[in-house]
């Protein structure tokens, strides 16, 4: 009978690693003051997340523990064996021997399911962990330009949708408001190297630890978005669609009563009477 399948066999049989090219933006030299953010959420996993080991960077998702690896030929065809496939070995047998064979090496493949299994959820727990920091603001994100320069990934940028994306790309996409249109931002997403201990020092010394206060965070991040770069009265329905579109999964699910409260909360009193009111210089 053939060895048992192994993490790097089996795992691959029943969920290949996609072959994908590395983006442009991650071919860019990085000196060494920062850290690409792959790099920073392995280096946070090891400080903080209880029994890393590193299988987590490479772990994936496998919903259910392996099965026999054989098959039957067609019905039509009983009298051949059954085909039990190791790598590239192909081997013919009876079921009764493939039925023992399996019994001796499934609670092997079991325990190395349950290991896969508890990676993938370190490193989901350490994304969580990384993204709530980077949104709260004790973490500092960047994005390096195509000019070497590092611009400041706004916090708003990673409580919205597309921080998971930023998260498992390493890639930094987003537009900031200019004078007279959007100014857009593409590069890996970095993180200065010594984040940690800056974290570190920010939530000892801050007077808000806003990891905690997940709602608060939402409307931080709102204040800063597009539609509140002028003075003028921003409609209700404006800022609700913001917040549906921003919602964070941390938050659970949305619902129209939490949106309009939390929209109320982001307009000036003035607004709520209705009618057009300009106020400063720009309107």
């Amino acid at each position: 009978m053939p060895d048992p399948y192994r993490r790097k066999s089996w795992l691959n049989t029943l969920l290949p690693a996609p072959k994908s090219q590395v983006p442009e933006q991650l071919q860019r030299w990085l000196p060494d003051s920062h850290l690409r953010i792959r790099d920073a959420i392995v280096l946070l996993g090891k400080n903080e997340i209880s029994g890393w080991n590193d299988t987590e960077i490479d772990a994936r998702w496998v919903d259910s523990p392996p099965d026999r690896p054989w098959h039957w030929r067609k019905t039509s065809q009983p009298q051949k064996p059954f085909v039990i496939s190791n790598n590239d070995e192909i081997v013919e047998t009876t079921e009764e021997q493939a039925e023992e064979w399996w019994r001796d090496i499934e609670p092997i493949l079991v325990t190395e399911w349950e290991a896969e299994k508890a990676a993938k959820e370190r490193w989901a727990e350490c994304l969580r962990l990384m993204r709530n920091r980077l949104s709260a603001g004790t973490y500092q994100g960047f994005v390096l330009e195509k000019s070497g320069t590092f611009e400041k990934i706004p916090a708003s940028e990673w409580i919205s949708h597309n921080g998971q994306t930023m998260l498992s790309t390493g890639v930094a996409k987003f537009g900031i408001p200019g004078m007279m249109h959007m100014i857009d931002r593409d590069g890996p997403a970095v993180l200065p190297a010594d984040f940690l201990r800056v974290g570190s020092q920010v939530l000892k010394s801050g007077p808000t630890n806003l990891e905690r206060f997940p709602y608060v965070r939402l409307l931080l991040a709102a204040t800063n978005a597009g539609m509140f770069k002028g003075n003028n009265r921003v409609e209700k329905k404006v800022i609700e669609h913001w917040l549906q579109q921003n919602w964070p999964p941390e938050l659970g699910q949305s619902s129209p009563t939490k949106i309009a409260t939390l929209a109320t909360y982001l307009r000036r009193p003035e607004d709520e009477k209705g009618g057009l009111r300009g106020k400063g210089p720009d309107q």
